[in-house]
């Protein structure tokens, strides 16, 4: 069940700040938002508080990619933001990874690019996906996660372009040329079963966590109906009773797609137009214009939930 001091949170404390407080940049949603987290006692409900507390769409996406980063890897520093550095220009399949990993006196020097790296400059951590060439028992190559400092010498990370949704969220490049990182740093076990594949199920939990969440902040502000917010307390509900130590479970997937399903009926829910009678223009139609993060169609989910079908199918 939901903790008291997160029920306390979404249900019961003073209501979130009306319009006129806003957070301007991810370095103050860090230091007013997400350094304030770590009370809640899961990274989940970590994800559903920093929705709540995050007064745009961008926010509350990174409140559930950043929650989800952490519980899928210990490593990373409370309170820091991450950034999962895998898909490149040829995309994010063990074989699209190039970027290379050599052992050198220090530890391991990469060398590679990586695209679309959330939170481009504002990351404080890097976990990155390289190939290792010297490979596995049999020789083949495999693939490594490697924890890295943002600010380590060669790697430099370049701003992308802006989304035409979520414009405060930066997107970006990350270069890796000679960049040296010791040998603590490499993750344990292969890097694409055990580390990449896992995060999209996971991710997709914590950061439907986090919108709804965010709806919640939203029925209470502007007074929308308690069947509403009832209906959202629901979704929460039952994204706690995934499994999360094994995020690829086929279930999880039947899960997602109807939890997914479910929360496109909130949103659509939120066209009403009393549910805005007193809202502010701007947060209106910011909502209209990232709303779209919440029932974006995910093609790696579609397939993953058609296994998952047949698979119960074929027992």
């Amino acid at each position: 069940m939901i903790s008291s001091a997160l029920i306390s949170l979404l249900l019961s404390e003073s209501m979130p700040a009306k319009p006129g407080i806003e957070i301007e940049s991810i370095s103050q949603w860090k230091k007013e938002v997400f350094v304030n987290l770590e009370k809640y006692g899961t990274s989940l409900e970590a994800a559903i508080a920093g929705g709540y507390l995050s007064d745009r769409m961008a926010y509350v996406f990174l409140s559930g990619y950043q929650a989800a980063l952490h519980a899928n890897f210990p490593i990373l520093t409370a309170g820091k933001l991450g950034a999962f550095c895998v898909s490149e220009e040829g995309g994010n399949r063990p074989k699209a990874i190039l970027t290379s990993m050599q052992p050198v006196s220090e530890g391991y020097a990469l060398n590679g690019s990586k695209t679309f790296v959330t939170c481009a400059e504002e990351a404080d951590e890097l976990l990155v996906a390289a190939c290792d060439a010297t490979g596995d028992a049999n020789g083949r190559p495999q693939i490594k996660i490697l924890h890295v400092q943002a600010n380590v010498d060669g790697a430099l990370i370049h701003e992308d372009k802006t989304l035409p949704f979520m414009p405060e969220l930066k997107r970006g490049r990350l270069t890796l040329d000679g960049c040296i990182c010791s040998g603590s740093s490499l993750l344990s076990g292969d890097g694409y079963a055990d580390y990449i594949k896992p995060f999209s199920p996971l991710e997709a939990f914590y950061v439907m966590a986090a919108g709804v969440g965010h709806m919640i902040r939203l029925a209470r502000m502007y007074d929308w109906p308690n069947g509403f917010i009832e209906q959202c307390l629901a979704v929460l509900v039952s994204i706690q009773g995934a499994n999360f130590d094994n995020p690829e479970a086929p279930e999880n997937q039947l899960l997602i797609n109807g939890l997914r399903e479910t929360t496109k009926e909130l949103v659509g829910a939120t066209e009403a137009t009393s549910f805005w009678a007193h809202a502010d223009a701007e947060i209106h139609k910011r909502w209209l214009r990232d709303k779209v993060m919440l029932m974006m169609p995910d093609r790696a989910h579609g397939v993953r939930l058609e296994r998952a079908w047949q698979g119960f199918r074929s027992d």
